[in-house]
């Protein structure tokens, strides 16, 4: 049996979560799938993918306050 370890992710009860999956941040921030892995590859969000060691395919979860301030600096004017 393998065991991976994941980041904390919000439970009910909680009101900020520290990592949200793609589906979740698409819904609260109205991005597709597509333009957040866009700006994770320009560096401008932080994610995590967690996979087994030598698999292709995991999950990739996404920073909540990367995103937050991402969003902060358009909002301020500021270079995206």
């Amino acid at each position: 049996m393998v065991e991976t370890t994941t980041p904390p992710v919000a439970t009910a009860g909680q009101d900020k979560p520290e990592w949200i999956d793609a589906k979740r941040a698409t819904r609260l921030f109205g991005l597709s799938k597509t333009t957040l892995l866009l700006f994770a590859r320009e560096g401008k969000i932080k994610t995590w993918t967690n996979r087994r060691r030598g698999a292709i395919r995991g999950r990739r979860l996404y920073h909540y306050d990367s995103l937050v301030e991402f969003f902060e600096k358009g909002a301020e004017g500021g270079a995206n």
